[in-house]
């Protein structure tokens, strides 16, 4: 998966948006929707 990455074939940076803990209700609505695949929360 990283030389498909590196040959910019394997979105990985795409897949995965961060969000502050404060965004949590969004974090949800958007990993339930399909418009980010994985949502990371920010707990700092």
């Amino acid at each position: 998966l990283l030389d498909y990455y590196k040959k910019g074939m394997f979105p990985f940076d795409k897949l995965i948006k961060f969000y502050p803990f404060e965004q949590i209700n969004e974090a949800f609505e958007e990993s339930g929707s399909g418009k980010c695949i994985k949502a990371v929360l920010k707990m700092l």
